[in-house]
């Protein structure tokens, strides 16, 4: 059990930003909900071009890509925790 769970924080500590543990859960926080987000609107300002139809579905596709964003950052939220829940456990 040394390094269970570890992983994804082990990865992120190899680059050299950010360096605190707050700009790591900042960093996984701000990717997993703003990429799907400024993804979209990037799509959106360059086909100006869209319906009314088509754009409820990608409304539509927005809401479903931005659930799965954030569902993606409570795990990875959750896996950056796992050294402040090894100290815990060894206390």
């Amino acid at each position: 059990m040394e390094n269970a769970g570890l992983g994804i924080y082990t990865l992120i500590s190899k680059w050299r930003f950010p360096k605190t543990y707050r700009g790591k859960i900042m960093l996984v926080a701000f990717l997993g909900t703003h990429v799907p987000l400024l993804g979209t609107a990037l799509y959106l300002l360059l086909d100006a071009s869209v319906g009314l139809g088509a754009a409820l579905r990608i409304l539509a596709l927005l809401v479903a890509v931005t659930l799965v964003g954030t569902a993606a950052t409570l795990l990875a939220l959750g896996a950056l925790l796992a050294p402040v829940r090894l100290t815990s456990s060894a206390l």
